[in-house]
């Protein structure tokens, strides 16, 4: 049909075809309610894809007027239909009875060969399981001052199998799917709290039982538009690079590598027409990648963009440092600037345009911009798909014209 998001194939995966169709989706979906609610449309946010491997398809799915959460989880290397009758799982679906909108809230589909599960029940997030209550009640031990009230958490940011974001009261919550991550947010809180007149969210509370941080949320909006505030984005970079935080985990051009090497193998997978020119960057940008200074580096946000910065009255706050590393000045530079694209920045001319007020916001041109930048650019070149925007080929495509620009630069 005309119009419609293209699907790309996996023969490893054949029910990716029906997991990415929102018209085979919303039936399927409203089966699972067993009530008389009408299911009035399925977008699909967000996926994590791994070619030949697995692949989590997020949906948010209108019934009645009101959004709700299910997430599809198809894996080749874990055996997911086994979950469902496991003791532990069978227990924490009670704790979300009547919240769901499903009477189970976590099911296997044999056909599709898919674990299916409705909000707030998450396989790999146990706390978010748990009873508004409850967690109020936990976190209120914590020190965390909470009004009395059962209803339910606000969702702020979801990414199934990784984490969730929640607004609670004038707190953000965060809950992570594993120790290593929940550390790194942990310690990005505590760091933070040392940035001096870098105005950021303050750790509040810090729950290991259930892998959860709380902060304060802090007042403001997000940019409208991005490349407009490059120059104060700058300052406040340079500002932040200047912090001597010590015991900063090392921010190395490996750690970026391996970040692009996971991109290109799903824009390999998934725009084939693409694939010669996303390998053959990659491979040009593993043979130049820079040899670092370890005296030249800074404490670097790791993932610095214009989401991470919110208009205040008479200034910027910066949100969310759970990569805080001592990485490369370049790093946070190049990272701000290659968001841009595709969105808002059409192409490299743009992109380079803010670069350069970023720059001389900062105050100095480190070395290495072109290779950050373009890194940056191809490290998110499956962006397109993982949102699964309605062209995403194009928008892969614009990307790596962008990303082979830049490392000319």
């Amino acid at each position: 049909m005309a119009g419609r998001t293209p699907i790309p194939r996996d023969d490893a995966l054949p029910q990716m075809a029906e997991l990415f169709d929102p018209e085979v989706m919303a039936p399927f979906l409203g089966d699972t309610l067993e009530r008389e609610d009408v299911v009035q449309g399925v977008a699909i946010p967000y996926n994590r894809y791994r070619p030949g491997r697995d692949l989590a398809v997020h949906y948010e799915v209108t019934v009645d007027g009101t959004t709700h959460h299910a997430v599809a989880m198809s894996s080749l290397r874990e055996e997911l239909s086994g979950l469902v009758g496991t003791h532990d799982l069978v227990e924490r679906a009670k704790l979300v009875a009547g919240r769901s909108p499903a009477s189970r809230p976590f099911w296997w589909d044999a056909r599709l060969r898919a674990l299916f599960q409705w909000l707030p029940f998450d396989l790999d997030l146990p706390a978010l399981s748990e009873r508004p209550g409850a967690l109020r009640r936990r976190l209120a031990d914590a020190g965390v001052p909470l009004s009395p009230d059962d209803g339910e958490l606000a969702l702020l940011q979801y990414r199934p199998r990784r984490r969730v974001a929640l607004r609670l009261d004038g707190h953000v919550v965060k809950i992570y799917r594993d120790e290593k991550t929940y550390r790194a947010g942990v310690s990005g809180l505590e760091a933070a709290a040392h940035l001096g007149a870098i105005r950021t969210a303050r750790g509040e509370a810090f729950v290991p039982e259930w892998l959860l941080t709380v902060q304060e949320l802090l007042p403001g909006d997000p940019l409208a538009r991005r490349a407009e505030v490059a120059s104060d984005a700058g300052a406040l970079l340079a500002e932040l690079h200047a912090s001597p935080l010590a015991g900063l985990p090392p921010l190395l051009p490996e750690h970026r590598l391996k970040q692009v090497a996971a991109s290109v193998k799903v824009v390999t997978a998934v725009a084939p027409h693409l694939a010669g020119r996303a390998q053959a960057l990659l491979r040009e940008l593993e043979l130049g990648a820079p040899q670092l200074d370890a005296n030249a580096l800074v404490s670097a946000h790791g993932d610095f963009h214009g989401g991470q910065l919110l208009v205040q009255d008479d200034g910027y706050a910066l949100i969310d440092f759970d990569l805080l590393a001592a990485g490369p000045p370049a790093y946070d530079l190049a990272n701000y600037a290659g968001h841009l694209i595709p969105k808002e920045a059409p192409d490299i001319a743009f992109a380079v345009d803010v670069l350069d007020k970023l720059v001389a916001a900062y105050g100095r041109r480190p070395p290495f911009l072109p290779w950050y930048l373009s890194a940056s650019i191809l490290r998110r070149a499956r962006v397109p798909f993982r949102n699964f925007e309605p062209d995403w080929p194009r928008g892969i495509e614009i990307m790596i014209d962008a990303a082979e620009a830049a490392i000319r630069l």
